[in-house]
């Protein structure tokens, strides 16, 4: 605040036709360079419970760390360097030689921010004139002698302005500029996130970095900071402990490669990723290196801008052939200024169906959707909060305001000292005061006019002390909690929908009453539902027979041959797979997966499915997990998997024991039960007998060994539970 009311003054050092449009240039580039200072102190604030964790992981040498970010810092670490530099006597920029300076530590990016800024926006002269354009000639030369003179002149003045000096600074303004210099290197700033977590996680000999920087700080052994290449060093370059590629094959190689190699051998427990290795890098705990016996835990420290980036960065330590899923842990702090990019990657994930539990067809993943406030509702309630903290009486913008006042004021009184601080809080209403602290925050931070916008609101109160912010965006989100609690009663909120996929669902236990209204004694209960989503080997025999019962009534009644059928799919064999039973041509996570394969489309006469199925979609059902809302190409189906029994092989098979059957047992009973065209014990038997060691063994196998919550001997589970919670919703009037 300190820095933007400074700006405000320097302005008014200039001539009055200049002050206006100064102070909202230097105030456009204030509120950028602010959005970035905050951002990058949110970061720090999370780097000790991140470090603390990790080396808890890596005590039993059972876990491997991998951290992503987006951005390394490196532009205000150069920043630094260049200032270090001018002060060591070093001048040119561009020239200095960083590697031969003597740094005291590591370097603070947010005092580099912060600093950049005031050296070269904040005003100490007046500003250059504007130069105006120069005339072009005319391409049929002058119509007058006028106006050769004109043109002549004009050259001439736009000459001599560009050779004067420049404005000479105000020393007054001067004065204030270097003291907001020396008031920014007193501050106990954090150092840069990058290198804080290589320092205090064991430096480079235990720390693979996978980012775009060119150079870094390190300690070496001497306990001496340096700053040094990672790649274009000359040969004289030492490398502290960098992992530097040492010999002509890894010469050949690009320097992130060769840290991701050493990361998956077991060389280096920790993997740092930025955005620029956040595709083609697998860090995932792979069966084929050495460490795959190391679990990969997974922090995002900072989330990027676009959902497609954190997909990317997510899907590096979790891909086919791992020994072990990773833990993911999304970092985020409770301040409210942080919000903002959590809303922004929320939304955009809510939009792409990823990872939120909002679309349809996503199997899983961890629900953002309580970060995206930047939506219809949430504008209503910010104009909702600048409505009642800005205007006169000062009100509460929500119904549950009081809760948050009364932890503000807590934290007030716990936080002052003295009897007139206890005196003034008497003489006035503690709630109202608190109140008037949250308009006056708004005002703080530029929040006082203009249309309200969400992203504009995160970004600004990032700059409030932390009691400030938690005030103001807690009143925020409680207006919002109110906004979302009056649409849900009028119908116009529509929340996400999941779809719950199981072949069985069971009552876990009686309702358990969570809550009673005390007003109605309306009941507000917990109910919770047991989810078996596997199919047993019976009863996916079961389906096809009732398939095939299906279709020999359709082509009864259209009076279709089963020739004509037989000659069809022929057709299609080199096309489109076979209904029936495959297994993976390769084990996945230690085994051979089995699943069952139908075709999308069956082949029917006048219809092409060529046109309507170009694909030829098989529907995939496996033993642990039931039917996959996704389909497989036959392609991709015949290069992953092989067939080891088709359906008409087995329809065929039952059907010659059956007429077998038939012949020896003409009695009433089985003539019932071949009206019901279920397979009957006998058969069932059979078919285990039969196709017992490739087909019904496997399926059995899977099918049991998956029945628990867990993942458990590479497959996943079938079982689930779920809460359901109902009860009755107040309208408001």
């Amino acid at each position: 605040m300190e820095v933007r009311s400074l700006c405000y003054i320097a302005s008014e050092f200039l001539p009055t036709y200049l002050q206006t449009y100064t102070y909202h240039t230097i105030i456009r580039t204030y509120w950028s360079a602010h959005q970035r200072f905050f951002k990058d102190l949110c970061i720090c604030a999370k780097i000790n419970e991140v470090v603390t964790q990790a080396k808890k992981y890596l005590e039993n040498d059972d876990h491997a760390i991998v951290i992503g970010l987006q951005s390394t810092g490196e532009a205000g670490m150069e920043v630094a360097l260049e200032e270090l530099a001018a002060n060591c006597g070093s001048k040119g920029k561009g020239n200095v030689d960083y590697e031969s300076l003597v740094i005291s530590g590591l370097v603070s990016t947010a005092a580099s921010i912060m600093a950049n800024f005031v050296r070269n926006h904040f005003p100490v002269s007046l500003p250059p004139p504007d130069i105006p354009k120069t005339p072009e000639m005319p391409p049929n030369g002058f119509a007058s002698e006028a106006d050769r003179l004109e043109h002549a002149r004009v050259i001439d003045m736009i000459e001599r302005m560009k050779s004067e000096p420049p404005p000479e600074p105000i020393p007054e303004l001067v004065e204030k500029r270097n003291a907001l210099l020396e008031s920014i290197h007193l501050l106990d700033l954090p150092p840069n996130p990058l290198d804080d977590i290589i320092d205090r996680l064991g430096g480079v000999d235990n720390v693979a970095e996978m980012t775009g920087r060119s150079g870094r700080i390190v300690k070496n052994k001497s306990g001496q900071y340096k700053y040094v290449k990672r790649f274009g060093a000359s040969s004289k370059q030492k490398s502290f402990g960098l992992s530097m590629p040492v010999s002509r094959e890894e010469e050949s190689d690009r320097l992130n490669i060769v840290e991701k190699r050493k990361f998956m051998e077991g060389k280096k427990s920790v993997a740092i990723i930025s955005d620029a290795a956040s595709t083609g890098i697998s860090l995932h705990a792979d069966r084929r290196v050495a460490s795959s016996h190391k679990r990969r835990v997974h922090f995002t420290i900072e989330l990027p801008w676009a959902a497609d980036k954190a997909i990317q960065q997510l899907g590096r330590s979790h891909r086919s052939g791992q020994e072990s899923a990773p833990i993911y842990k999304m970092v985020v702090t409770e301040l409210g200024g942080e919000r903002r990019f959590a809303s922004a990657v929320s939304k955009r994930m809510a939009q792409l169906g990823a990872l939120t539990k909002g679309d349809r067809r996503a199997a899983s993943g961890s629900d953002l959707s309580e970060f995206d406030i930047d939506s219809t509702f949430g504008r209503r309630a910010l104009v909702r909060t600048f409505n009642a903290l800005g205007e006169q009486p000062i009100t509460a913008p929500s119904r549950n305001a009081n809760d948050i006042l009364d932890k503000f004021i807590a934290l007030s009184v716990s936080e002052s000292d003295g009897e007139e601080a206890e005196l003034a809080k008497e003489e006035e209403d503690k709630r109202g005061s608190a109140l008037v602290e949250a308009s006056t925050a708004l005002s703080d931070v530029g929040l006082t006019t203009g249309e309200p916008a969400v992203k504009k609101f995160l970004n600004r109160i990032a700059g409030l002390d932390v009691a400030r912010q938690n005030l103001v965006f807690g009143l925020f989100m409680s207006t919002l909690d109110d906004v979302i609690t009056d649409a849900k009663a009028t119908g116009e909120f529509e929340g996400s929908v999941e779809d719950i996929r199981a072949t069985s669902v069971t009552l876990k236990c009686n309702p358990e009453v969570i809550a009673t209204d005390a007003s109605c004694g309306a009941k507000t209960e917990l109910t919770k539902l047991v989810l078996d989503r596997g199919i047993s080997f019976d009863s996916i025999v079961q389906s096809i027979f009732d398939e095939d019962k299906s279709r020999a009534a359709e082509d009864s009644k259209d009076g279709e041959g089963e020739e004509d059928d037989e000659e069809e799919d022929d057709d299609l064999v080199e096309t489109h797979c076979k209904s029936g039973f495959y297994m993976s041509r390769r084990k996945i996570a230690g085994r051979h997966l089995i699943m069952f394969a139908a075709r999308k489309i069956e082949q029917e006469e006048g219809i092409d499915t060529d046109f309507i199925d170009p694909l030829n979609l098989m529907i995939i059902t496996r033993p642990n997990t039931g039917k996959n809302p996704c389909e497989m190409p036959s392609q991709e189906m015949r290069y992953k998997y092989k067939q080891l029994l088709s359906s008409d092989d087995l329809l065929k098979a039952v059907k010659e024991a059956d007429d077998a059957m038939s012949d020896e047992d003409v009695d009433e009973e089985k003539s019932e039960k071949d009206d019901e065209a279920k397979p009957n014990k006998d058969v069932m038997s059979m078919v285990r007998t039969k196709y017992g060691s490739s087909v019904a063994d496997l399926w059995d196998d899977a099918y049991e060994n998956s029945n628990c919550k867990e993942h458990s001997d590479g497959l996943a589970p079938r079982i689930s539970e779920i809460g359901l919670i109902t009860g009755a919703v107040r309208k408001y009037h």
